[in-house]
């Protein structure tokens, strides 16, 4: 019950934070300066949680480890970014959460072992993702105006996606995904996306089509098609998996039972 109840969080959260992206490029903010400041404030938010909860898993810092840094920091963190600000910027809130459940589940579990960890993964992930980002945004546009923060939606914004997404939603997810398994976590995906439709309307004044409706179904079905068959994927590996095991445990006793015995009988 405490997984379901966090990923809900989770998914509510993400939810969310589409819709403050969409209010912050709607109030003129850069999609590529938005997402330069919220690497750059996730770095400073995610570094001390790495070193006081992982402090004994920071990786050892190579040429290799950089350069794993530097690629997952620019495909997992920049271009993702960057294309799904510029989409909302273009299209809608539930269009983009839409867009989102068809991705795939790239979990960082592996990676991270590299790195050290989620938490070192991630700060890592960050740290490379701000450097490229910064270096795109001014690039793209020099216009210091347009990198100058307030009191407003935009530093909320941010505040946001680097808090609670960089530092809340990452640690449930790595825990979720340890706990029980990457299939666990894409299942409740689809969640964001009923909240952004139902308060976008409302909020973002969204018009909900009839073919926006169907076309949801029809992402969200296939979704859950598509985890169905791996779970019956998986369990079927398993009992595989069970027999191995078990014939190698009934060799080995018939192995050692026919050893032959020692005399206890000491003349």
């Amino acid at each position: 019950m405490k997984a379901i109840t966090a990923m809900v969080v989770v998914q509510i959260a993400t939810a969310v934070l589409n819709i403050l992206f969409k209010l912050a490029v709607v109030d003129g903010m850069e999609p590529r300066v938005l997402v330069a400041y919220r690497l750059f404030f996730a770095t400073l938010f995610m570094l001390p949680l790495s070193f006081i909860f992982q402090r004994e898993k920071r990786p050892e810092f190579t040429w290799n480890l950089l350069l794993l840094a530097l690629l997952s920091g620019l495909l997992g963190a920049v271009l993702p970014s960057t294309f799904t600000i510029t989409g909302l910027a273009l299209t809608s809130a539930t269009f983009a959460s839409a867009a989102a459940v068809l991705t795939p589940l790239i979990t960082f579990v592996k990676v991270s072992k590299q790195f050290g960890g989620a938490y070192w993964n991630a700060t890592l992930m960050n740290l490379t993702g701000s450097v490229v980002a910064v270096i795109i945004g001014l690039c793209w546009n020099c216009d210091l105006k347009e990198w100058k923060l307030g009191w407003n939606i935009r530093l909320f914004t941010i505040a946001y996606a680097s808090i609670v997404m960089s530092g809340m939603v990452i640690a449930i997810n790595a825990w979720c995904v340890e706990s029980r398994g990457p299939l666990f976590v894409s299942v409740f995906s689809p969640v964001a996306l009923v909240v952004v439709a139902l308060v976008g309307s409302f909020i973002l004044n969204e018009t909900l089509h009839v073919g926006s409706i169907i076309g949801t179904v029809i992402i969200v079905g296939g979704l859950y098609l598509v985890l169905w068959g791996k779970n019956k994927e998986m369990k079927s590996i398993m009992p595989a998996s069970d027999f191995i095991e078990t014939n190698k445990t009934t060799n080995k006793d018939i192995s050692l039972n026919s050893l032959p015995t020692l005399s206890t009988n000491v003349p």
